[in-house]
């Protein structure tokens, strides 16, 4: 081994490193988010010619323009989009360290991002916002939905703090916990001619179905159960989520959904539920994280809230 050429090595890196001031790379993440040097510099709380003169010690430290200005704002170059994730994620896992031991939830201030299936979001979104209000109120939770997203790599690349599926992910990579199991129910109008009556499967077996196309949950235990009893299945269609409550509002259909969200449906006193005349079948809402924030109090405080939360809501 050439310790020579490693101690010259460590030597450079260090002369380069300490060219470099922490600042530069905080205001280099707050241009890559807002794509402008004024709302860069309120988020900071910076003045704007302050913010420009740190993107400009960035640019001739970095030989690169970084930022590029177009009709539609600053856009990164293909070095800044490069340096992105890398520097978002060093930012991360030095606040992190500079955690106090004990985490105190009250005084702490952060954003945390989580990517949410479709039950969560109706079901878990708004009883989880409302308790990090109270119990953390300089707390901020961004909330997207999952299902477009490649929820495994942006974990991966820190872009994202928490997944909550239907499954578990891969869990060399990520810890995972079970937050609540349910099960189906079948929801209609509250008028509708089966409302509040004790369902056959053959009386299901004639009511018009339509499926929720945004679930991503595995529906065909549903048609596999009326074609294993020689009966026919009535389905007229998929809809989102977000469609649903008018159309059983305003028609004949009936839909099979999560015991949950049916209980988040009947709300209005337009929707009402029922026994579904099929073997109970249990499906499970699973919270998610990178095994590097296992360590992290703040990250397992925030878990076992929102571990807390689902329990009674189940």
């Amino acid at each position: 081994m050439d310790l020579a050429k490693l101690n010259g090595e460590g030597q450079h890196r260090d002369m380069r490193l300490s060219r470099f001031d922490l600042n530069l790379l905080v205001v280099f993440e707050a241009m890559m988010e807002e794509r402008s040097v004024s709302r860069a510099a309120d988020r900071l709380a910076l003045s704007q010619p302050a913010a420009s003169n740190a993107l400009g010690r960035l640019r001739a430290l970095l030989g690169d323009p970084l930022f590029v200005r177009t009709p539609s704002g600053m856009e990164p170059t293909a070095r800044a989009l490069q340096l992105a994730t890398p520097v978002r994620r060093a930012l991360e896992d030095f606040a992190q360290a500079l955690e106090p031991a004990d985490f105190s939830p009250a005084t702490a201030s952060r954003v945390f991002r989580l990517a949410l299936n479709n039950h969560a979001a109706l079901v878990l979104a708004a009883p989880i916002l409302r308790a990090c209000a109270i119990e953390a109120p300089g707390i901020r939770l961004d909330i997207r939905p999952s299902g477009t997203l490649a929820v495994d790599d942006l974990l991966d690349r820190g872009d994202l703090d928490f997944v909550i599926t239907a499954n578990p992910l891969d869990r060399q990579r990520f810890a995972s916990r079970v937050l609540v199991e349910d099960g189906y129910q079948l929801v209609m109008r509250a008028g509708h001619p089966l409302a509040g009556v004790a369902l056959s499967l053959v009386d299901f077996s004639q009511a018009a179905r339509v499926d929720v196309s945004s679930s991503g949950e595995d529906m065909s235990f549903v048609s596999q159960a009326l074609a294993a009893a020689g009966l026919p299945d009535v389905k007229m269609g998929a809809v989102p989520y977000l469609a649903l409550p008018t159309l059983l509002r305003d028609t004949e259909l009936v839909a099979v959904v999560r015991k949950q969200i049916a209980q988040v449906l009947a709300r209005s006193g337009e929707i009402v539920s029922s026994a579904l005349p099929l073997p109970d079948r249990r499906v499970a809402t699973v919270l998610s994280w990178h095994q590097r924030h296992s360590g992290h109090t703040a990250h397992l405080w925030l878990a076992d809230l929102m571990t807390r939360i689902a329990s009674p809501v189940g």
